[in-house]
């Protein structure tokens, strides 16, 4: 029983090591115009899986750092289109683009200066 038992922990602790945690990181575009939408954006990025998120509202360029046994950059474009706002691979619906702030609203107003 000593000798089962400790070939179960064995392998229970050699599939702990086996699963790497592995850390990647992306960048893609997403549409906006202004802070709130860079708030509302990187909020909407952090789901299960995200480390880090930045958005540079001049260049639209958005940095993602995930788990990618958690996440994958596809699933965090999503999360961010159905807020309202576009991505590189993903539109936004009309009806969630329609619920921004009139001064987010990207698709007609280039800045809200």
């Amino acid at each position: 029983m000593k000798i089962i038992l400790s070939l179960l922990l064995l392998l229970f602790t050699v599939v702990l090591y086996g699963q790497e945690k592995q850390i990647l990181e992306t960048t893609f575009t997403v549409q906006g115009n202004c802070n709130i939408c860079k708030d509302r954006i990187e909020k909407a990025a952090y789901i299960k899986g995200v480390k880090r998120v930045s958005w540079d509202v001049d260049s639209k360029s958005f940095q993602l750092i995930y788990r990618a046994d958690k996440t994958t950059p596809r699933k965090v474009m999503e999360s961010i289109a159905a807020i309202g706002h576009d991505t590189q691979e993903v539109e936004a619906s009309e009806k969630a683009y329609n619920n921004l702030h009139h001064c987010c609203k990207y698709r007609t107003i280039k800045s809200c200066e």
